[in-house]
């Protein structure tokens, strides 16, 4: 057994420090940057689609693991076209006064489970709103 001093372990080994010099890793740094660019393009694009189907003045996110429209307050006077993917809607505190018929249906909410309309000055739901 022969131990040897670092410089010679270094200058032995098959593996050498990569340089500036080196072709691949050049490829290898722009490949990176064009992924973590294209990425960040990505995730931006998703924001705006998710955020594209949004009623003016209401906030869309997903809380709770739900897709949620959030108008609360919002000065609406009837209930906004949105995303159909919707799950839950806030609606409190707009003046609705009359929710006509077919108002939901129309917005085709398949996938709508909760709608909050509290303190929105309801005097009538006409028949088949939902």
């Amino acid at each position: 057994f022969h131990w040897r001093s670092t410089s010679e372990r270094e200058r032995s080994s098959s593996w050498t420090e990569p340089s500036m010099r080196d072709p691949s890793l050049y490829f290898l740094l722009l490949l990176s940057l064009h992924l973590s660019t294209q990425v960040a393009i990505s995730n931006e694009s998703e924001k705006k689609e998710s955020h594209g189907d949004c009623p003016h003045r209401c906030e869309c996110k997903w809380r709770d693991g739900k897709q949620t429209v959030d108008c609360f307050n919002a000065s609406l006077s009837g209930v906004p076209a949105m995303n159909t993917e919707t799950q839950v809607l806030l609606l409190n505190h707009n003046y609705l006064p009359i929710l006509r018929a077919e108002t939901f249906r129309n917005l085709k909410l398949v996938h709508l489970q909760k709608i909050y309309l509290s303190n929105c000055f309801i005097r009538e739901i006409q028949d088949h709103c939902f």
